[in-house]
């Protein structure tokens, strides 16, 4: 029966590994908890390890049969009363075709090669999940931080509007619109936290640990101001990405597989030897030994063997096919991110170089100006309100560009871009 104890344990390790207790992580910190914990990587790294151990059987004939047998004895008693009665040992042999079992084994090495190659595009994959969630929590961290921020802004707004409002200089709408503005701010702070709250339960659960540990800081680093061109990185992709390599190699396989159902056509041989005793009359023993060759008899081969050939020039052409697929996946998928990132860049380029100066000033004179009465309470709330959107615009497309080098670097290579 299957023990559950190493597997129980395995886990057990792995959570008391991870720190409860801990509240600030860094990127490679938290990466390396999930490198050792995650469970998928854990399956993913014994699949492997399993394929390994296939490589041995595969070259190696089928096992010796031998036999003990007494023949020709008399009944009842199994007397030797019978001149021909013998006492026999039969070794016999099944001798493979030439071709097979070289053609097994390196379609068992191949596959363990894909293996190999899918546990590290799970450890890729797995790492990327994580490092995009952290990257949330930090989107979401300084989101946060920005409306706070503008909650003083709002505030002087606020009484600007109430001392006008005593005066008779402004209607009391202006005083009610504030404080609409106020609750609205204290809603998105609600919907921030909630957010929060659900991506620091992903990254508890991708690290083994408790869904109540908390996580109060994360940091991460800074993206990168440019993508490399955009044929390096095809090329770095097509030599690197772990799940091009693992179709390479179940490809390499599927040929190896067609090469041997090639010969499944020819029949095994067994070669056997059989050693036999009897006692002579006159005293004595006569010892005789015999010698056999064999061979199976393919009479289903239109049914078993040509069927298992068609099998195997399928699995070979429906391999050929994954792996042009996921060149493609890939090679499209980089030149969105490319695009994409390229996007984000200019448009916070031209946030922070333009439309966040400009819009503090018109800000800040639109405030100036519902003072003196000479501008009208919704154009100043409206261009506060444009500043505080403007800058957590800013905070969108720095996180959109962390996020697109880290999909770069799933789909690459682990630190391709630095």
């Amino acid at each position: 029966m299957l023990s559950l104890a190493p597997l129980i344990a395995v886990g057990l390790s792995a959570l008391a590994g991870s720190d409860t207790t801990r509240t600030r992580w860094t990127m490679a910190e938290y990466l390396a908890v999930v490198d050792a914990a995650h469970p998928e990587l854990i399956v993913a790294r014994e699949r492997a390890r399993a394929a390994e151990a296939r490589i041995g059987p595969a070259r190696r004939p089928p096992d010796p049969m031998v036999e003990l047998g007494i023949m020709n004895r008399s009944l009842p008693g199994l007397g030797r009363s019978s001149p021909v009665a013998m006492d026999q040992i039969r070794f016999s042999q099944v001798v493979p075709i030439p071709g097979r079992l070289g053609a097994a084994t390196d379609a068992a090495r191949e596959r363990a090669a894909a293996e190999s190659g899918m546990a590290e595009e799970t450890r890729s994959q797995v790492r990327w999940r994580a490092a995009t969630t952290l990257i949330e929590l930090d989107r979401l961290d300084r989101t946060r931080a920005q409306v706070l921020a503008l909650r003083p802004s709002l505030e002087a707004l606020q009484e600007v509007a109430r001392a006008r409002y005593a005066a008779g200089q402004a209607d009391h709408a202006d005083v009610i619109m504030a404080q609409l503005e106020a609750a609205r701010l204290g809603e998105e702070l609600v919907m921030l936290e909630t957010d929060r709250g659900m991506a620091v339960a992903r990254l508890n659960a991708m690290a083994l640990r408790p869904p109540t540990a908390r996580i109060d800081t994360v940091v991460v680093p800074a993206p990168p101001d440019s993508l490399p061109p955009l044929e390096r990185l095809l090329s770095r992709a097509d030599a690197d990405r772990p799940l091009l390599t693992s179709r390479r190699a179940a490809l390499n396989a599927a040929r190896f597989e067609r090469r041997r159902a090639a010969v499944e056509r020819w029949p095994d041989l067994e070669v056997g030897v059989v050693y036999g005793q009897q006692p002579m009359a006159g005293g004595g023993t006569d010892r005789m030994v015999s010698l056999m060759v064999g061979a199976s008899l393919p009479i289903w081969s239109g049914s078993r063997q040509r069927q298992m050939r068609q099998e195997a020039e399928a699995m070979e052409r429906m391999t050929a096919a994954d792996l042009t697929a996921a060149q493609a996946e890939t090679g499209a998928r980089l030149a969105e991110l490319e695009a994409e990132f390229a996007g984000a860049r200019q448009l916070e380029t031209l946030y922070r170089g333009t439309l966040v100066p400009q819009g503090r000033a018109a800000a800040a004179s639109a405030l100036a100006g519902y003072r003196t009465g000479s501008v009208s309470f919704e154009t100043a709330l409206s261009s506060q309100l444009a500043v505080a959107r403007a800058e957590l615009e800013l905070v969108g497309f720095s996180a959109r560009r962390a996020r697109i080098a880290a999909e770069v670097e799933y789909l690459v290579a682990e630190g391709a871009l630095r």
